[in-house]
């Protein structure tokens, strides 16, 4: 990666800690080009008719580390019915600690698993709020810090929670787009 990048002849990157790396391991050009979501794709106009109890809804990585613990403790503190969906690959073992805390809470949990990128508008809308519970994917690696699921929930007009970092704050005015 190192090699590719010190040898582009423009290197592009989503954000401003992405620019950081590039220039530091040798990109001679930088710009950076914030990510996008497909408006026509992800741009409902019509909501989904809620069915049962509102839907909380967390896209990526269902793994530890990410902050779905502390999710479903917040879900079961709320003090009305909730359902949680949470929508991507799941770590082995992982699912069923996650099914245990969220029955012992009281909270109805579903883990759909990794679901084709068609299919995300359908469930961002199916949602009465979408969460981003952890921003661990935003520093791994600060090539891949643009949080463009954020964008999607946004493009699908729902209400967002997520973590106060650099990335989302570009994204999400705190008490206008989300918290």
């Amino acid at each position: 990666e190192q090699l590719a990048i010190a040898a582009a002849d423009l290197v592009l990157v989503p954000s401003a800690a992405a620019a950081t790396y590039a220039i530091g391991v040798g990109a001679r050009h930088v710009s950076v080009v914030p990510g996008g979501v497909d408006v026509d794709r992800f741009d409902w106009d019509v909501p989904a008719a809620p069915v049962g109890a509102p839907l909380v809804l967390a896209v990526g990585p269902v793994a530890p580390g990410r902050g779905l613990e502390e999710l479903i403790r917040a879900i079961a503190e709320v003090g009305r019915p909730l359902r949680l969906r949470l929508v991507g690959p799941i770590a082995a073992g992982f699912g069923d600690a996650l099914r245990a805390q969220a029955s012992a809470a009281g909270v109805a949990l579903e883990l759909t698993g990794p679901q084709p990128h068609a299919r995300m508008p359908a469930h961002i809308t199916a949602a009465a709020i979408c969460v981003a519970p952890s921003g661990g994917d935003l520093t791994m690696h600060p090539a891949s810090s643009y949080p463009t699921v954020l964008l999607e929930y946004l493009a699908c007009r729902r209400p967002v929670i997520a973590p106060r970092r650099d990335p989302v704050a570009r994204l999400v005015e705190h008490g206008q787009h989300g918290l």
